[in-house]
């Protein structure tokens, strides 16, 4: 369950037993339209029934399964459902590095996105070698550098991916960082300081100005101080002065 805006919302999230995500609907009702809401789109994208349905005490899936899958085993026992839970915590994590979600919109959108890509990093480590898991975490990480590559591809020239700025981060130069978070910001720094230099400007003059005037900058023309657009704005205001 998570809150938003005194609201409460429920994400409910289908994991098979090896424990990869394999759908996930965030809705604001806990009852059997819901449940049958996730089965149907479960068995639209899968094309066939699960053997057995492992869930929590919560009556709604059996209400739910006795109507589209009345042939499939259901175990109900809060034990036996670890998988389902552990699953939640990711998410967790990153509702508190996002400082909560905003809207319902906005929490089905991330967890749309998030979860298919901690497949990507996910692997059943009581059934794999240390040697099988770099193996596997190298694979991983080379498939994900393609897809950041063309995800950096499609955006606008003079601007700079969150996505390019972390290609450029090698182990030896960026030990630094310490923890996620901390190369998160670095990154994020990374993006402003290398658009900057793309759009011809010096890094220390564009923050020194941002940072001198964004506290009494009016929040619906922050695109004003972006790099692509901060150039024509410096002008102005030197042939004002």
């Amino acid at each position: 369950m998570v809150a938003i805006n005194g609201k409460k919302q429920w994400i409910w999230r289908a994991v098979d037993q090896d424990g990869f995500v394999l759908d996930v609907l965030v809705q604001s009702r806990r009852n059997a339209k819901a449940a049958k809401r996730l089965m149907r789109k479960l068995l639209k994208a899968q094309g066939r029934t699960p053997r057995v349905m492992i869930t929590d005490k919560l009556r709604s899936y059996d209400a739910a399964r006795r109507d589209l899958m009345p042939g499939v085993e259901h175990r109900s026992h809060k034990g036996l459902n670890n998988r389902a839970e552990n699953s939640h915590q990711p998410t967790r994590r990153r509702e508190r590095t996002m400082k909560r979600f905003k809207s319902a919109r906005q929490l089905q959108r991330f967890v749309s996105i998030h979860d298919p890509i901690a497949n990507l990093f996910h692997f059943p480590r009581n059934t794999l070698s240390s040697a099988q898991h770099r193996d596997l975490r190298n694979a991983a990480m080379q498939i994900w550098n393609k897809i950041a590559c063309v995800a950096a591809a499609h955006s606008r020239p003079g601007q700079l991916s969150l996505h390019q700025s972390a290609d450029n981060f090698t182990v030896p130069n960026w030990l630094f960082a310490g923890a996620e978070t901390g190369a998160e910001t670095l990154a994020r720094a990374m993006t402003i300081i290398e658009t900057a230099k793309m759009n011809g400007l010096d890094p220390q003059a564009y923050l020194a100005d941002v940072l001198d005037r964004i506290h009494d900058h009016k929040i619906n023309r922050l695109d004003e101080l972006l790099p692509w657009n901060w150039s024509a704005i410096a002008t102005v205001d030197a042939k004002a002065a």
